[in-house]
């Protein structure tokens, strides 16, 4: 699965790999840019369950141990900035979770929102690549696929 996170154009049940949750409407977009980072898909396996190899389910009971940005803080500028950079990546396609490593749309998600809507420094990147890739060489995460980060150098 590629996303952690989906908006839906019609209201629609969640379910195993997806729950529903409500938020205040002005807060939707953020929390589903920071959802489908690097981060927020560390955060989304940390928090749920495996049980298989490659695949972790968070159940309602589990969503409010998961950590997410601080979505109450956002200034009108920042909000405004999240649709923008929805709308930028709304029609584009992500590889699974498993491949975050080599994933270069989820890489410039990760610019995007931790950098241009955060304002965090840039250096924050070169660290996020390395946790990026370690976390893809964990067996619950690659699950054995044969996508998974070999020796070597890989692109980062």
């Amino acid at each position: 699965q590629s996303l952690a996170a989906c908006m839906t154009e019609e209201p629609s049940l969640g379910g195993a790999a997806w729950p529903n949750f409500l938020t205040r409407k002005e807060w939707e977009v953020p929390l589903v840019l920071w959802a489908n980072t690097t981060l927020g898909l560390i955060s989304f396996w940390w928090t749920g369950t495996r049980q298989q190899q490659g695949r972790s389910n968070l159940t309602i009971s589990r969503l409010p141990r998961l950590l997410s940005i601080d979505v109450k803080t956002l200034n009108s500028e920042q909000l405004a900035l999240s649709e923008k950079i929805f709308n930028d990546f709304r029609e584009r396609n992500f590889l699974p979770a498993n491949e975050a490593y080599q994933d270069d749309v989820r890489k410039e998600l990760d610019h995007a929102v931790l950098v241009d809507l955060l304002k965090l420094h840039q250096n924050v990147l070169q660290s996020l690549s390395i946790l990026r890739k370690q976390w893809c060489t964990e067996p619950s995460v690659h699950g054995g696929k044969a996508t998974k980060p070999t020796g070597g150098s890989q692109k980062t």
